[in-house]
């Protein structure tokens, strides 16, 4: 296969909302902040959150905290903070709900 139609498919693959296999089949909630739109899927108490866009300039520390009250708002429920994993676009947790 030529490069070029390898690199177009990244490209394309990093544009959309691919959740973990945990998450197949789940409908995401899009939640929007700053502009920028997150997907939060919710599958047998645990949740993932996949940034749709950019956010530049914010240290790792401050997204984990970003990304969680958009969980929050997105969820009703809290998440354990004890158990986040994440990286700039992609965070995935257990949830504490009531």
């Amino acid at each position: 296969m030529p490069r070029y139609l390898v690199a177009l498919a990244g490209l394309m693959l990093a544009a959309c909302s691919s959740p973990g296999v945990g998450f197949l089949g789940v409908e995401p909630v899009a939640i929007a902040h700053d502009g920028v739109r997150h997907d939060v899927y919710v599958a047998r108490g645990q949740v993932q959150l996949i940034r749709m866009g950019s956010t530049l300039g914010l240290s790792e520390a401050s997204l984990s905290e970003l990304y969680q009250a958009l969980v929050v708002r997105a969820t009703g429920c809290r998440v354990d903070r004890r158990t986040v994993s994440m990286d700039h676009s992609v965070m995935t947790a257990r949830l504490i709900c009531p």
